[in-house]
């Protein structure tokens, strides 16, 4: 399996058909977004698929909603998300990061050393 391949089954398995305990989760053309549904109230985008000309729009569109519903949010960013500048894009926009960036470890079995 290619990285691309596994990155594709990790985002469809962990980011866009997850459901959550006491969360709403809300597809979009755009986005796949979770609201809590007990306090306190806050939110996050957990998938995205943007390109260079709706990304703008679509973080607007998000701020909008969460505004409306008056609770925080965060968008998650993973490193093959686009647009590539996706995360500079938020930043822009007031989000900040959380430190440290997280990261996902992958191994291949058949390739790993002896112990």
């Amino acid at each position: 399996m290619t990285l691309d391949e596994l990155r594709a089954v990790y985002d469809r398995e962990q980011r866009f058909d997850v459901d959550f305990p006491e969360t709403r989760r809300e597809a979009t053309p755009r986005t796949v977004r979770y609201v809590l549904t007990v306090e306190p109230r806050r939110g996050w985008v957990l998938w995205s698929d943007l390109d260079e000309s709706s990304a703008d729009k679509v973080i607007s569109a998000e701020i909008a909603y969460f505004e409306g519903l008056g609770c925080d949010f965060e968008w998650q960013v993973f490193s093959h998300d686009r647009p590539p500048d996706l995360k500079d894009r938020l930043l822009a926009r007031g989000f900040t990061p959380r430190e440290p960036d997280d990261s996902i470890m992958l191994l291949d079995l058949e390739a790993a050393p002896d112990l």
